[in-house]
């Protein structure tokens, strides 16, 4: 490498890459690659473009802090991430079918035989269970994961937090504990590269996988909390996803998620008959003047699907598990001024939302497995609506509780295996879902 491209420095420099200042070594900030990463075949990576004010706010959904629950439960003492293993890191791993396990890996050494374990199970039944491909995530993602420590222990969480369901014995508090461990690592990791428009524009596989892992721990880690103000982890997690898309280049070919991360929205209808409408009726009848607008715009983005659970055919001959994955892209698009009203727990957004968790309560239904990381959240978040708002709006909680006596016991059960192969989910048909269109943007709403 051309010396001219490396300065003499004294000490530890503060112009670094980011493996160097993580590690806390000293860095000869060669390009494109330092010494020290060259050596460890790792990818080589400076923070010295600041992101624009813009970046800034895009990326301002994500929420980098751990709960203070998380901490609770995080390991102390008695596990610590560089535990000696008895076997090499890629010697641990159980599944043959994987060539790309890496002979020189970085990230060996670094982990423990429970991580092994955790990343077994993410290979060998996790990947069965996510949203998008199975292959992807079993194979891409692995390869991925191990140049990008974010992804990594993002993996090792949803790994963990699987297992736990799997596993309801006493082993469970354990998982629980790696889970957050995992989460904080991976929170920490990703906050120091998220902001780095270059790295975010040439990682950008790793960069939605991650955040996908962490809307799906946000599924499986539901929270509600009236006493302050605040937003639910998935709808901060969904925003972020394509805050990331409509601000980098965008995705390049081949992306990997283009069929979950797709920016299309079914079209505004304004609701004539069903629950749909009774959400028009309250709007109409409970909601201040200048606030209408913002409610209607939401509630007629909603119309279609609340359509499709309550009438027949089916789901409007639509494949579960197609419309449940268009359900968890809908909240990317609900408008700014609806998302600070559900952050204010305003009454009558409650309601709306209460409504679109009936409906994931109703699809959830048709399908024997798979979704486990969804499958309490829709109960969740209805009764702990109903408990905070309380006589004087249970007229219009009256059909998600209604739905919710129906299919609360079909739906709340661990889940191994998708009740079909994935491939055979094209088959059943896109049903209403033929009717969605490009929709690169928020639903936007003109506040009088």
């Amino acid at each position: 490498m051309d010396k001219s491209l490396r300065r003499a420095t004294k000490g530890r420099s503060k112009l670094g890459c980011l493996a160097c200042r993580e590690r806390h070594v000293k860095c000869d900030e060669g390009r494109p690659s330092c010494i020290s990463c060259s050596r460890r075949s790792q990818t080589c990576v400076y923070n010295d473009l600041p992101p624009s004010k813009e970046w800034q706010r895009k990326v301002s959904t994500f929420a980098f802090k751990s709960s203070s629950t998380s901490r609770a439960n995080t390991p102390s003492e008695g596990y610590s991430d560089h535990t000696a293993t008895e076997r090499g890191w890629q010697d641990t791993i159980l599944v043959p079918t994987l060539p790309f396990i890496p002979t020189n890996a970085s990230l060996r050494g670094s982990f423990s035989i429970k991580d092994t374990h955790l990343l077994n199970n993410f290979i060998a039944l996790t990947t069965s269970n996510l949203i998008g491909s199975p292959r992807v995530w079993s194979h891409e993602c692995i390869q991925l994961s191990f140049t990008n420590p974010f992804l990594m222990h993002a993996i090792l969480m949803t790994g963990a937090a699987h297992l736990k369901i799997l596993d309801p014995s006493q082993s469970a508090g354990n998982y629980t504990a790696l889970s957050a461990h995992h989460s904080q690592k991976a929170l920490r990791y990703f906050g120091k590269v998220i902001g780095n428009t270059p790295f975010v524009n040439n990682n950008l596989d790793a960069v939605i996988a991650t955040t996908l892992l962490f809307a799906i721990h946000s599924c499986n880690s539901p929270t509600f909390d009236p006493t302050s103000e605040g937003v639910d982890g998935l709808l901060s997690h969904m925003n972020g996803i394509f805050d990331i898309l409509r601000h980098v280049d965008g995705p390049p070919p081949g992306f990997l998620f283009e069929s979950v991360c797709t920016p299309e929205l079914l079209p505004s209808t304004p609701p004539t008959t069903g629950p749909a409408s009774d959400l028009a009726i309250m709007v109409r009848n409970c909601a201040p003047e200048a606030m209408k607008t913002i409610y209607n715009a939401t509630v007629e983005s909603l119309t279609l699907v609340l359509d499709a659970v309550t009438r027949q055919p089916r789901l409007g001959n639509t494949s579960p598990h197609l419309l449940l994955v268009y359900c968890f892209r809908w909240l990317a698009f609900i408008p700014l001024e609806f998302t600070a009203l559900l952050r204010s727990h305003d009454p009558t957004a409650l309601v709306i939302i209460a409504y679109y968790y009936a409906a994931l309560l109703a699809i959830l239904s048709d399908l024997k497995g798979g979704w486990w990381w969804m499958r309490d959240r829709p109960v969740f978040f209805i009764q702990r609506i109903s408990e905070f708002l309380g006589p004087e709006w249970e007229y219009w909680m009256s059909w998600p509780r209604e739905i919710l006596g129906k299919y609360n016991e079909v739906v709340v059960q661990p889940a191994v295996e998708p009740d079909f192969p994935v491939a055979e989910v094209d088959e059943m048909g896109l049903g209403i879902l033929s009717e969605a269109r490009p929709h690169r943007s928020r639903i936007i709403v003109n506040v009088q």
